[in-house]
């Protein structure tokens, strides 16, 4: 493995790890804190983590091409 594919690969995994650890947090929050916050901003919060897992779910199935074996 080259340098530049082993840098990818950590950079890919740093990628998906912060966007798990996002997933997580909103959330937590939402379900913590659903009174403190707008409907505005809860609506936001439940937004942000869709996307956190749509883009997980699209890292997932687009990694599956080079990790799947025949």
């Amino acid at each position: 493995m080259t340098l530049t594919t082993s840098k990818i690969l950590e950079d890919v995994t740093n990628h998906m790890n912060n966007l798990i650890v996002q997933h997580e947090k909103l959330h937590k929050s939402i379900d913590e804190a659903s009174d403190t916050f707008t409907d505005e901003q809860m609506t936001e919060m439940k937004k942000r983590k869709l996307r956190a897992k749509d883009e997980i779910e699209r890292m997932k199935n687009s990694l599956s091409v080079y990790t799947t074996k025949d």
